[in-house]
C-alpha cells in the first residue's frame, strides 16, 4: 500500500488501469500495474461484480438467460444477461437491488482482501523486523552529490529502523545542516536541502527495509512482498470499480439506479432531472480526467 500511495499524491485525475509497458509511468492517464497481476485482478474483480448481479436477480425472481465472458483486446470481461422482459416488469425497489449488487460485491471483496492483508501483515511481523531504510536517490540533490548508497542505519549516531523513525529524526534538523548518514555501504556526510521549510536528504520511494528474525526465513520475504503487493492492488482496484460503477450515468449501474430512484420520487416527470444528472456527471468526469498539473501550467 505504501508503494501505491504516491500515485494519489502526484495529481488528481482519472487513470486507466493497464499492464506496465515502456513509458507508461510518464502518461498522466495511465495507472500501470505488474502485467503478471493484471489479468488475475481483473478476473477476480469482474467475477465478484457479476456473480452478485446474478444472485440478486435470482433472488428477485428474474431468470438469467446467460452468463459468460469475453475479451476486449487483452482485458477479460464477464457478463450476466437477465431476462429483460421480466426485469422491466418488476418494481423499482427490486431493480435497484439488482443494479447495486455489482458494486456491493466489489465492496465485499475489498473488505475480505483487507482482512487478508491484515492477517498476512501480522504473520510477516512475527517473522521479520525493521532493520533500516530503503530508498532511491534523487538526481542533483545533496544525497546524489554525497554518493549516498546502501540501507540507511543511523543518522548522526541515532539508530533508524523505520520510515516513521527517519521522519522523527529528520524533524529535529533544519535545512542546510550537515549530518552523517551511516548505511550498510559506509558513512556519508550530507548537507540537508530545503523542501517546504523542512530538512530534505534528497531521497524518494522511501520504505522500511525488513530482515528475518531467523536468518533461514529470509528466503520467504519476496513471497510475502509479492502477495501483499497483489492484495493491495486487488483492494484498490476493487474499491475503484465499485465507485466507478455507481456513478449516475448510463450504461453504468449507477445510471440505472438513479433512474429508478427518480421514477419512485417523480413518477413520469423524472426524464429532465435524470438527463440533467447525467450531463452534469459527464462534465464533472471530463474535468477530473484532465490532470491538474498540466492544466495549471497551461494558464500560468
Amino acid at each position: 500500500i505504501q508503494k501505491f500511495s504516491g500515485v494519489i499524491k502526484e495529481e488528481i485525475g482519472i487513470k486507466i488501469i493497464l499492464p506496465e509497458f515502456p513509458g507508461a509511468e510518464k502518461l498522466p492517464f495511465v495507472f500501470p500495474i505488474n502485467p503478471i497481476y493484471f489479468l488475475p485482478i481483473i478476473f477476480i474483480v469482474a467475477l465478484s461484480h457479476e456473480i452478485m448481479h446474478a444472485l440478486l436477480a435470482l433472488k428477485n425472481n428474474v431468470k438469467i438467460k446467460s452468463i459468460g465472458y469475453a475479451f476486449f483486446l487483452i482485458i477479460p470481461a464477464f457478463f450476466v444477461e437477465p431476462n429483460e422482459r421480466k426485469l422491466k416488469r418488476i418494481e423499482s425497489k427490486k431493480k435497484i437491488e439488482i443494479y447495486s449488487a455489482g458494486s456491493f460485491g466489489n465492496v465485499l471483496l475489498a473488505i475480505f482482501v483487507l482482512a487478508l492483508i491484515f492477517l498476512i501483515s501480522q504473520i510477516f511481523n512475527l517473522i521479520f523486523e525493521p532493520y533500516g531504510i530503503k530508498y532511491e536517490v534523487i538526481p542533483n540533490t545533496s544525497a546524489y552529490y554525497s554518493n549516498l548508497s546502501g540501507i540507511i542505519l543511523y543518522i548522526n549516531d541515532q539508530r533508524v529502523k523505520s520510515v516513521l523513525e527517519l521522519r522523527n529524526v529528520l524533524a529535529k534538523f533544519k535545512p542546510n545542516e550537515t549530518i552523517v548518514i551511516k548505511t550498510t555501504e559506509g558513512d556519508f556526510k550530507v548537507t540537508l536541502g530545503n523542501e517546504s521549510g523542512r530538512a530534505f536528504i534528497g531521497i524518494k520511494n522511501v520504505e522500511t527495509y525488513f530482515v528475518a528474525k531467523i536468518k533461514e526465513f529470509e528466503i520467504f520475504k519476496p513471497a510475502f512482498y509479492e502477495t501483499l503487493d497483489f492484495l493491495s492492488l486487488l483492494f484498490l482496484i476493487s474499491i475503484a470499480i465499485a465507485i466507478f460503477n455507481i456513478l449516475p450515468v448510463k450504461p453504468l449501474d449507477g445510471g440505472y439506479i438513479l433512474e429508478e430512484i427518480l421514477k419512485i420520487i417523480l413518477k413520469e416527470r423524472y426524464h429532465f432531472i435524470f438527463l440533467t444528472f447525467q450531463i452534469f456527471t459527464i462534465i464533472l468526469l471530463i474535468l477530473i480526467a484532465i490532470p491538474i498539473k498540466p492544466l495549471i501550467s497551461l494558464f500560468s
